[in-house]
């Protein structure tokens, strides 16, 4: 271990150059094999390749909050093959593993960064490992010291195995030779493989290259172990950055016109004055628009519906940029009245020449939104329209909208005949919006291409999720969902969404859903109770002879410092087991990242739905990024290490919380600072 040191210390009088967290041959934060200190970016995700025999891993990792680092990994064993009856075509030996990292303290002048983290924490546990490491930059090395063990008891392991990995002290660094050449050395106290699949490790020195070609891809190269070659290609991407040239996208402005309304002039004229109003707007992108006076002329009001824009705060700056450059001058309030199906959501009140002052600079963004209000009860619009007002309005009340995916990918895994599984196909959505809340929606695919098949037959007799094989493998025409959905406000903050038709790929019914926001937003608790009927695989629209109703109460806190929702929802599942889902959401340039962990109660089960958990994570993925153009719509994927049939609910089109939410003022306040883009 001296000698190791040693290493570490003869580097120590370089010049400096910037450092960046990479990732390790497991995926998570660190040198070689070795974790560090550090965690990756907030917000980025990281894909790792790795090979080092008899290990292949491939890595997806993700700075899920400011202070937390996830990671989830698939290695293959290569010197093992899955042995059992139906297995012959799996290939190698794959393990699943889970790995979190904590960020306790960031680096500062004097300080190292220092994280904890727990590698593997769920399953098999055959990488399984519980750390603490310290890392410092000095110069343009990265120092880094920890040990590992087991840290923390029988909290996080489920097994009984002896630890593996990083069992005892290590440590390493990493010399900036150039700014995007690094030269890495550690020391690494693993003493045995996974599996036995080696009985000894020949050295628990560690070195190799690390060469940074593009700041988003990195290659590395190590000699581990004393005897084994090894390679690792990571690929860094900050979610929901475009990755095309979105092009300048400016803001539509038009002629200035601010002179003041003749208070005597006819209203004829007045609606000529208003229409170019919303003339403009319409030509912005916006819909269901309406432009109103109030009677004595000092209160303007304009109501649109954003179709266009991700961002619902982009949307209102755009919006904003048009009313205020068009009202007239002795307006002196503008209400902005932000819609969604025909529905009024939210109303943002101001005086235009504050607002001008924040476009010619004069104050900030954080200014303008003090001087601003944002209010979701709209009781102040419904009563001024109910005054003697002079509108212009559009004559769009309903429309229809599709979009095509090219390529729509669902996957299959972990069927002994093959790992990973595809069916892949154009999918088309359809929509009809009939305004006042009513609106229609179908999801149609087209796959070509299928290999998704298994031997196996599903794991109950009534199956709710472990017969999905049957759906996924047939291609041509297949109808994923026909919905009818209407959706209302009830009081100044409640919210009730009610829907019928082929809710998803498996399910078909009835399901109504009540939310009340509290605190802006902040908060929310609602109920929802589905009739659902399984449908028939054998055919597009046929039903299955079996139904359930599923009740539950949720509750909702968003936290803005993070820009995440924790939700818990507690009810009856599909499957007849009672319980609680617990699910948190992070909110990263317009698309999401979240995780769920489900208990219930499976006492009356058997075989593998006994005693287990749900769980998973999922992403949804703007759209945009593949655009040259701002768009709305996401691409969305979840997975779960198995497929079972407890913890299950219907799938839904969209969750009224996450529906209403980025509408409340509590999301405008957070993400103010697209009113700029």
């Amino acid at each position: 271990m001296r000698r190791g040191i040693f290493v570490l210390l003869i580097f120590f009088c370089c010049t400096s150059y910037l450092l960046y967290a990479e990732g390790c041959y497991w995926g998570t934060t660190g040198l070689i094999r070795i974790p560090n200190g550090r965690i990756i970016e907030d917000g980025n995700l990281r894909l790792t390749v790795s090979h080092s025999y008899p290990y292949r891993s491939y890595a997806v990792t993700f700075g899920f909050f400011p202070f937390l680092e996830l990671n989830g990994r698939i290695t293959e064993l290569l010197d093992q093959k899955t042995q059992g009856s139906g297995w012959k075509d799996y290939g190698y030996y794959k393990d699943k593993a889970a790995d979190f990292k904590l960020l306790l303290i960031d680096e500062q002048k004097w300080i190292p960064s220092i994280s904890m983290g727990v590698q593997d924490f769920h399953g098999t546990q055959l990488f399984f490992n519980e750390y603490v490491a310290a890392s410092k930059k000095i110069g343009n090395l990265d120092l880094t010291m920890g040990y590992g063990g087991n840290l923390f008891g029988s909290i996080f392991k489920e097994t009984d195995t002896e630890i593996r990995e990083l069992d005892g002290l290590f440590g390493g660094m990493e010399w900036k030779i150039k700014p995007n050449l690094s030269l890495v050395c550690e020391y690494d106290p693993t003493e045995r493989l996974a599996l036995k699949s080696k009985e000894e490790i020949d050295s628990h020195y560690n070195v190799g290259f690390r060469w940074n070609p593009f700041k988003w891809l990195s290659l590395s190269y190590a000699f581990q172990k004393g005897n084994e070659h090894s390679v690792c290609l990571a690929v860094t991407y900050p979610f929901g950055v475009p990755l095309v040239d979105q092009g300048t996208d400016e803001p539509f402005y038009g002629p200035v016109n601010r002179s003041p309304l003749d208070l005597f002039m006819p209203n004829a004229n007045i609606s000529v004055r208003l229409g170019q109003i919303r003339d403009y707007l319409a030509d912005e992108g916006f819909t269901n628009i309406k432009v109103a006076l109030s009677e004595d002329k000092k209160q303007m009001y304009v109501e649109y519906e954003n179709i266009k824009y991700l961002s619902q705060v982009k949307g209102l700056g755009r919006v904003l940029r048009i009313a205020v450059a068009q009202s007239p001058a002795n307006i002196e309030k503008l209400h902005i009245i932000v819609k969604s199906h025909d529905i009024p959501m939210t109303e943002i009140s101001l005086y235009p020449d504050d607002f001008i002052d924040f476009l010619n600079g004069e104050i900030s963004s954080e200014e303008i939104l003090s001087k601003m209000e944002i209010d979701s009860v709209i009781g102040k619009y419904n009563n001024a329209r109910n005054e003697n007002v002079i509108y212009a309005s559009s004559e769009e009340s309903s429309s229809f909208s599709y979009s095509i995916k090219p390529i729509d990918v669902e996957s299959y895994w972990n069927d002994p005949s093959g790992f990973y599984k595809a069916r892949v196909g154009p999918t088309i959505s359809l929509g009809k919006d009939f305004g006042n809340g009513l609106s229609a929606s179908s999801y149609v695919k087209f796959p070509f291409f299928s290999n998704i098949e298994t031997d196996l037959p599903p794991i109950s007799d009534e199956p709710i999720r472990s017969d999905i094989v049957n759906y996924l493998e047939d291609t041509g025409v297949i109808v994923e969902d026909i919905l009818l959905n209407k959706f209302s406000r009830v009081g100044s903050t409640g919210f009730c969404k009610l829907t019928g038709g082929y809710l998803e790929l498996q399910f078909a019914g009835i399901s109504a859903e009540y939310l009340k926001t509290f605190k802006d937003g902040r908060f929310g608790l609602g109920s929802e109770i589905t009739w659902a009927q399984k449908r028939d695989f054998d055919s597009i629209l046929g039903l299955k002879d079996f139904d359930n109703i599923t009740p539950f109460i949720n509750g909702y806190i968003y936290i803005p410092r993070l820009d995440a929702t924790v939700q818990a929802s507690v009810g009856k599942f599909l499957a007849d087991d009672t319980g609680i889902k617990l699910q948190v959401t992070r909110y990263i340039r317009g698309g999401n990242i979240f995780i769920w962990y489900t208990k219930t109660d499976t006492s009356d089960f058997s075989g593998p739905n006994r005693d287990y958990s749900d769980k998973g994570v999922g992403f949804s993925l703007p759209i945009r990024i593949f655009k040259n153009h701002d768009q709305q719509g996401f691409y969305n994927y979840a997975v779960s290490p198995w497929s079972r049939d407890v913890g299950q609910q219907v799938g839904q089109a969209y969750n009224l919380y996450d529906f209403v939410f980025e509408f409340t003022p509590a999301y405008f306040i957070s993400h103010w600072q697209e009113i700029i883009e």
